[in-house]
């Protein structure tokens, strides 16, 4: 009877001692706005679970320190404000090694939630680790916060699961005993002849040639807006080359009337010069966005000429 005195006091010596060796940690509920309040209750389980199975943590929930606060633990944790030192009170007076709380908000495209932990050190009275955990909405965000806990602690992974074994293929015969003791294969329906059929052959794709795209270089439209910028450009270069001709003979007069005569007729020829220019330029403009933007079969962009004072304006029609 001495003897089962003795082992329950020392049982009871080692259940004391391997209590003490455990650290207290106080968990809060994460705070959460409306869009992931619906996962707080899941994250909140496997927190606890988590820390409870790992055997070296003595878990206390926010609930357990009413009696020790002058107002709700959830309300004392928002008024600290994030503060290690103040977080850091409200596990003092129950002997707490760590505070663990956090909170889940979406992200900015809303696919993920994002689980904050934060872990202070009580004793020193500072942020002891942090941790943004993004999880898919979609997926299990518990499992997610839960890895990303053991990360932050070190604990080991959970063992994986053993796969279940593959079936073996089933039998294509089955053997039936004969009187005589010889056995026979029963052959399956699939293997009689009269249940075979032809294999169909192999089947050839055979796919129509499509017809190529019409080139932009065929287009008329093009190559007309293209010859007309160049020989309005040409034509003015030639204007342009005759006006000057014609400044250097006024320069070189006998006499006033031909000079004025001369001048007269450069200033023509550099009017005739400048707009041949921007008829050139115009159109060349327009064959660009012709090549661009065109099609031969279905023009949204042809080139128009139009009178205006003084000469003709070259235009640009566009279909809308």
């Amino acid at each position: 009877m001495r003897s089962l005195a003795v082992i329950a006091l020392f049982l009871l010596d080692l259940a004391a001692a391997a209590a003490a060796e455990k650290e207290t940690i106080v968990v809060f509920v994460p705070a959460s706005d409306e869009a992931c309040r619906e996962f707080v209750p899941g994250v909140s389980a496997e927190i606890f679970l988590l820390l409870g199975g790992s055997g070296r943590f003595r878990t206390l929930s926010q609930d357990d320190l009413a009696d020790s606060l002058l107002m709700e633990p959830a309300e004392a944790l928002a008024f600290c404000n994030n503060e290690p030192g103040c977080v850091a009170e409200l596990g003092r007076e129950k002997g707490a090694r760590y505070v663990l709380y956090g909170d889940l908000k979406k992200s900015f495209d809303g696919k993920k939630v994002i689980v904050h932990l934060v872990l202070v050190d009580v004793p020193g009275r500072k942020l002891f680790l942090e941790k943004f955990i993004p999880a898919p909405r979609e997926g299990d965000v518990a499992q997610e916060a839960g890895n990303g806990l053991r990360e932050m602690l070190s604990l080991p992974k959970p063992a994986p699961k053993a796969a279940a074994a593959a079936p073996g293929p089933e039998p294509k015969a089955a053997e039936k005993a004969t009187p005589s003791g010889s056995k026979t294969a029963e052959a399956e329906p699939g293997d009689s002849p009269s249940a075979k059929k032809a294999a169909p052959g192999p089947v050839v794709a055979a796919s129509a040639a499509l017809p190529s795209p019409p080139s932009r270089w065929k287009n008329p439209w093009f190559w007309t807006a293209f010859s007309a910028g160049v020989a309005a450009l040409a034509g003015g270069g030639a204007l342009g080359g005759l006006a000057h001709q014609k400044v250097d003979e006024a320069r070189a007069a006998p006499d006033q009337m031909a000079g004025d005569a001369l001048l007269s007729d450069a200033r023509g020829m550099a009017l005739g010069a400048n707009i041949c220019f921007g008829v050139g330029g115009a159109a060349l403009l327009g064959a660009v966005l012709i090549w661009i933007l065109d099609s031969p079969e279905d023009p949204v962009v042809a080139p128009a000429v139009a009178p205006a004072p003084g000469g003709a304006a070259a235009l640009l029609r566009l279909r809308f």
